[in-house]
């Protein structure tokens, strides 16, 4: 879909692979946002094919070669076009949609099949006798794509490629293509006490902001994301 080149291959950087080596957890982490309103869903699966041009690692599959003298990477996936990127499900109730959501979710992902980020709409229909309906967005992301903050990122992304798509159906994103993925990028901008204390503080909290948002608006209550320190390239 992308009018730029985009390489075949990217390296998998030791930070990357942290998390898939350590076996502690699914390896997942999930963007739970719910809008005050309806998306366009056909333009909303536009939007993430394109973020995955513009950030090409979420296109791209885990490769672990079986010679232990080579290095695991990332290999962009050649039918992103015909790929299920982002369901949609739609409900007549929310009890019906968050257990629909939390089964969605919890359903595990194998970075060595790709891609590294999937979506899912869960459209809620307003009642027969009057309300209003909504939509939630969430996203599974392997975590070897990126962080906590990479996903808010991300989310961002998504959000600003949906309003590019609504005033030029045609527009093709930069492809950021040698963006730095390794823990240097934030470590070279601290100092030796803000170091310090980030490893003895927990991660503090941070809600979405979301002036400038082009998404419907997160809805009253949605949760904060914990924010972590490593951004996508």
């Amino acid at each position: 879909m992308s009018t730029y080149r985009i390489p075949r291959r990217f390296p998998l950087t030791l930070s990357d692979g942290n998390g898939q080596m350590a076996g502690f957890h699914d390896n997942l982490i999930r963007a739970v946002v719910s809008l005050a309103g309806y998306t366009d869903p056909d333009l909303l699966r536009r939007a993430l094919r394109l973020a995955m041009d513009a950030a090409p690692i979420a296109g791209c599959r885990v490769v672990t070669p079986h010679s232990a003298w080579r290095r695991p990477y990332f290999e962009r996936l050649p039918n992103l076009d015909a790929l299920s990127l982002l369901e949609v499900f739609n409900f007549a109730d929310q009890a019906q949609a968050d257990a629909a959501l939390e089964a969605w979710s919890l359903t595990p992902m194998d970075p060595n099949v790709g891609p590294l980020v999937v979506g899912a709409l869960f459209r809620v229909h307003p009642p027969a006798d009057g309300g209003v309906g909504h939509d939630t967005l969430c996203l599974r992301i392997i975590h070897s794509f990126g962080d906590g903050a990479g996903t808010i990122q991300f989310l961002y992304l998504l959000s600003d490629l949906y309003a590019a798509l609504q005033a030029d159906p045609d527009y093709r994103p930069v492809p950021n293509c040698h963006g730095d993925r390794s823990f240097w990028q934030i470590i070279k901008t601290m100092s030796l006490a803000e170091i310090r204390r980030a490893l003895q503080s927990p991660p503090p909290f941070r809600f979405l902001e979301t002036s400038g948002w082009s998404l419907p608006q997160p809805a009253e209550g949605s949760g904060p994301g914990i924010l972590v320190a490593r951004e996508l390239p």
